[in-house]
């Protein structure tokens, strides 16, 4: 029998919030003359905005119980918002 009141979840077992993140690329091409051409390219990272969750707080176990307690609380994000970049290259 478990006297800490904590429970009998194994060790390792829990797993935190799912992760997304979708990237995508767009290239044209324009040939202008025979020795010359124009590359337009645009990137998206983290195309859909998606928010990922940090994992909840697990290290304070004294604190459950209380009106305020962070435990198991998820209270960060990770990664970067939805980021778009633009590119031109010339060669000739």
């Amino acid at each position: 029998m478990d006297h800490t009141g904590f429970g009998n979840l194994g060790r390792n077992t829990y797993r935190g919030p799912g992760q997304q993140n979708w990237d995508f690329s767009l290239i044209k091409n324009f040939k202008l003359t025979e020795r010359q051409s124009l590359r337009f390219t645009t990137d998206f990272f983290n195309m859909w905005n998606h928010a990922n969750f940090g994992n909840p707080s697990t290290t304070d176990v004294e604190s459950i119980g209380l009106a305020n307690s962070p435990f198991g609380r998820i209270t960060s994000t990770l990664g970067t918002p939805r980021l778009i970049q633009f590119s031109l290259r010339y060669a000739f």
